[in-house]
């Protein structure tokens, strides 16, 4: 009830007055249609009603004979992460995957979109963490229960093999594990 809630009233205020450009992504926790999971499905007609309402598409509905979940339990898997735009943006887009992602139990979805670079504003390309991050305790348990969540999470994840494997050789994964060591 809350959920739907959301769906008939939160996100249409959020939303901007000029919708004919608009991106809603994220982990709905709901299906808008019973292909959408192996399992029991639990939908949502307040997400369909919004969808429809504003012309939004699914940007995964180009390959609906391949299934996209991304979230898998006990019980089944479900596609609940999902991106949703509008016609003009539709036209923009080059593609779509779905990847395994670091630190949660769903994979990430991703959409390619060429974008206008007219009006796009220039900031700087490489985002850095802030390392005195790594002095704070609570921080660092914080990471280490996260990396001990993933360890058991990662057999789930097809593209695993390219999340913290840097490391190739037996030299490499020896400084690495001195490293991490280090780290934690």
């Amino acid at each position: 009830m809350e959920r739907e809630c959301f769906f008939n009233n939160d996100v249409t205020f959020l939303l901007p007055t000029d919708t004919a450009e608009v991106i809603i992504a994220g982990d709905f926790n709901r299906v808008i249609s019973p292909a959408d999971c192996t399992g029991k499905p639990t939908t949502s007609r307040a997400l369909v009603a919004l969808i429809k309402g504003m012309g939004l598409r699914d940007v995964w509905e180009t390959h609906p004979q391949i299934p996209a979940y991304t979230y898998y339990t006990n019980d089944g898997a479900s596609r609940i992460d999902r991106i949703y735009i509008t016609d003009p943006l539709q036209r923009r887009k080059q593609g779509e995957e779905t990847v395994a992602a670091a630190l949660t139990d769903h994979f990430a979805v991703i959409v390619r979109m060429a974008l206008d670079g007219t009006r796009m504003l220039r900031r700087a390309s490489v985002w850095r963490m802030n390392i005195t991050l790594l002095e704070e305790s609570s921080f660092r348990e914080i990471i280490k229960e996260q990396w001990r969540k993933w360890q058991r999470y990662i057999r789930y994840y097809p593209n695993s093999h390219m999340v913290g494997h840097v490391c190739q050789t037996e030299d490499t994964r020896a400084v690495h594990k001195e490293t991490e060591l280090n780290f934690f």
